[in-house]
């Protein structure tokens, strides 16, 4: 019951008007900009391939989870640093923390992709007696079951979320 609350809390996680002026009747006409070219979304195969494909992260994902543990543990340290992965750097946003009854909740989003799926956010709930690590996809429930056929974690919709779910054990 506990990791099944866990693993739900896991994921339970006005605009202003531009004013526009005519140019002055002499002034020419602004040059059109070109478009920005579409970052191509950071691949996280390498970073979270391992947790997605058999529940055990890699030497860099499990540096970076132990990471997190200094840092938003019971007795962590705020001001850790994390070891982010250069290779994931630009995809790893800011951590959202939430201290339950006996273990911490810990979201960061991520913006990239896993198999060509593209993933949302890695959320992970560590304590006393609970150690579960989810990737949440944003992407269609068919599209994530279809890439991820076969593999040893739980694929479950938690709040709208398609989500792979690793019950890692503590």
């Amino acid at each position: 019951m506990r990791l099944a609350l866990a693993a739900a809390a896991v994921l339970a996680m006005g605009s202003a008007a531009l004013a526009q002026t005519a140019p002055a009747p002499e002034a020419a006409p602004p040059a059109a900009a070109a478009p920005a070219p579409k970052a191509k979304p950071t691949r996280l195969d390498g970073f979270l391939g391992g947790l997605a494909g058999t529940c055990r992260g890699g030497a860099e994902y499990d540096a970076f989870v132990e990471g997190l543990g200094r840092r938003y543990g019971r007795s962590g340290d705020r001001a850790a640093k994390l070891d982010i992965p250069r290779s994931v750097r630009g995809a790893v946003g800011k951590a959202a923390v939430a201290e339950k009854d006996g273990y911490v909740e810990v979201r960061i989003p991520l913006r990239g992709t896993l198999k060509g799926v593209p993933v949302a956010a890695l959320q992970l709930a560590v304590g006393e007696g609970v150690d579960t690590q989810a990737i949440g996809f944003r992407a269609p429930m068919a599209r994530v079951r279809k890439a991820f056929a076969g593999t040893s974690a739980e694929i479950e919709d938690l709040g709208g979320t398609p989500t792979l779910i690793c019950h890692r054990g503590a």
